[in-house]
């Protein structure tokens, strides 16, 4: 396990490398207002002449919902300046003394975020395998708070919630996974979780996982994951996930909201931001999946349980012989 300091929350200078990258990423839900979202943007300087991936979706309770999905955006020099990251004016995040302070612009779509961390940004992946070697070789986790404000489709929130991001940089081969699980999340300060299950091109299954109570950090020793996997191969209902801790066993269920599916260098990958409880406290999961077992490259045509739109659009009802809680 390693504890990352503050200094790492700033960008870094690119290896030589053609696949290092640096990414941060973004999830979050406010349960009073019934609004959540999830942000990512990547930096890959060394490939073309320096081109960024960036993922933005909002989506609400009632059902409207908003995604930009971007693999080769020019990256500029302004994206990596000072204490910023991020792509133009569609998204940035700065470090400030008061916090992460993250920002999106979109048609339709505004967000303003302050976020402060429950605990340091700490990693948990162990330094061997194809995950650490191809994928993650600098990766860290936090949860924590938000608060700011979302405007979707002309409609004004005043965000307080709760969140959970990451941040990566060094070699990232994409097509060094076949699938994977991440389920993440928070239910403030007494209790945050991630777990990893990788799925490695070469066969190999890493497990990775940890859980934070008031600040101590316990790290996983056995992790099972369990999606309601839809039709479509892709998309997922929610799912559970159980995390051995030396004799003791936690268990969390996450039930979706919403989720969006974004695509980058032939990976699909899906994000759910599912409500949740335990002992009655209130929080959310992020519960992202992939499913590639024979390394396809064709893009995905359909999604049952996420948003494949770009833009403003609505959630489509369920049908109605689906029996209710599934």
């Amino acid at each position: 396990m390693i504890v990352y300091p503050e200094s790492d929350e700033r960008w870094h200078e690119p290896a030589g490398d053609p696949w290092w990258q640096e990414s941060l990423y973004l999830a979050w839900y406010d349960r009073e207002r019934g609004v959540g979202g999830l942000h990512r943007c990547g930096h890959e300087p060394n490939q073309e002449s320096g081109i960024l991936n960036l993922w933005s979706a909002l989506m609400t309770d009632e059902g409207t919902r908003f995604r930009r999905s971007e693999s080769r955006l020019p990256l500029a020099g302004t994206d990596r300046q000072g204490d910023g990251f991020g792509a133009g004016s569609l998204m940035r995040w700065e470090v400030t003394d008061g916090g992460l302070q993250f920002s999106a612009r979109d048609e339709g779509a505004q967000v303003d975020l302050t976020v402060t961390n429950f605990y340091p940004p700490v990693g948990f992946y162990a330094q061997e395998g194809t995950l650490h070697r191809d994928f993650a070789a600098h990766h860290y986790e936090s949860s924590g708070r938000v608060v700011g404000s979302v405007e979707l489709d002309g409609v004004r929130y005043a965000i307080d919630g709760l969140c959970h991001r990451d941040h990566s940089w060094g070699v990232r081969k994409w097509d060094t996974v076949l699938s994977h699980r991440w389920v993440s999340g928070t239910y403030g300060p007494q209790l945050s979780v991630s777990t990893t299950l990788w799925h490695g091109v070469d066969g190999s299954l890493t497990r990775a996982g940890c859980v934070v109570r008031d600040g101590e950090i316990t790290l996983a020793d056995a992790i099972d994951v369990v999606t309601y996997q839809e039709t479509d191969g892709l998309t997922h209902r929610g799912g559970d996930v159980w995390l051995g801790l030396h004799g003791d066993t936690l268990h969390l269920r996450g039930t979706p909201i919403d989720g969006v599916v974004n695509e980058h260098r032939g990976v699909a990958c899906f994000d759910t931001i599912c409500q949740t409880e335990h002992d009655g406290a209130p929080g959310f999961l992020d519960i992202e999946s992939t499913n590639n077992a024979q390394n396809g490259k064709e893009p995905v045509k359909l999604a049952l349980a996420g948003n494949l739109v770009d833009g403003i659009s609505r959630r489509p009802e369920r049908d109605a012989f689906v029996p209710a809680g599934v």
